[in-house]
């Protein structure tokens, strides 16, 4: 089974033979935990939805969901109403989404047969967005440095494994790597004070692990996760960093 939406798979082959087991869509709910990881509310009806973003006050979720089989659109949450809207509405597959530090923008990918655009909208979802870069093998994008003067994302590889770069939102904006690894790297978050940047590394054989290491690259990284982790976010003060492993908040 492969989901050419999210871009998993269930399914083991050999020269004569393909088994499979057969996955209905997945409904994901949004919800508010505490720093226990336990459950104190949900947000909207469900569906297949991923990467949410708070907006910087807090009053706006904004979320990617598959709402068709092979293609996902934005929606924009309100917390204090529950009510939703479409995001750039006319934007046939749209993914990834992030609001900008001041909470005026949101960035977003647009997928296309002939590549992948990143754009840049108003939050108010009126005008149409600014193109800020093409490239085929953008795959998502992770979060705004805390300047607001550029964006950390993954790229695919020649190896096929994705590794993370930085775009910078004016001037010049080519993709340049945050560090050269040939293993996977991913969900880039920049610290609140843009001095360090957690991220998911794997070298493929045991897992995931959430590293931290200084930004810009020095050479340097100490791992923060036990045995596994991945999703890392850092409290508003960065005294504190959260992810996920183990089926468990840490």
């Amino acid at each position: 089974w492969f989901d050419v939406t999210w871009g998993s798979a269930d399914f083991s082959a050999s020269r004569r033979l393909l088994a499979y087991r057969p996955q209905p869509a997945a409904d994901r709910e949004l919800v508010w935990l505490d720093r226990s990881g336990r459950v104190v509310g949900t947000l909207g009806a469900g569906g297949r939805c991923q990467d949410p973003d708070l907006s910087p006050d807090g009053s706006r979720i904004v979320v990617a969901r598959a709402d068709a089989p092979e293609a996902s659109h934005l929606w924009m949450f309100d917390v204090a109403r529950g009510s939703s809207a479409r995001f750039a509405p006319e934007v046939p597959d749209a993914r990834a989404p992030l609001w900008s530090r001041d909470g005026r923008h949101v960035y977003y990918t647009a997928v296309e047969p002939k590549g992948v655009h990143v754009f840049e909208r108003l939050a108010d979802g009126v005008a149409s967005g600014r193109e800020l870069a093409t490239d085929a093998l953008v795959n998502l994008l992770y979060d705004v440095a805390p300047d607001g003067r550029s964006l950390v994302l993954d790229r695919w590889g020649e190896n096929g494994l994705g590794g993370l770069f930085v775009l910078p939102l004016e001037g010049d904006r080519r993709l340049r790597p945050v560090s050269e690894t040939p293993f996977m790297e991913g969900w880039g978050r920049f610290s609140p004070d843009g001095r360090w940047l957690a991220y998911v590394y794997s070298e493929g054989t045991g897992g995931s692990e959430v590293l931290v290491q200084p930004f810009p690259a020095t050479g340097e990284r100490w791992q923060v996760s036990a045995s596994g982790g991945g999703y890392p976010v850092w409290r508003a003060d960065g005294r504190e960093l959260f992810y996920l492993g183990g089926g468990k908040l840490h």
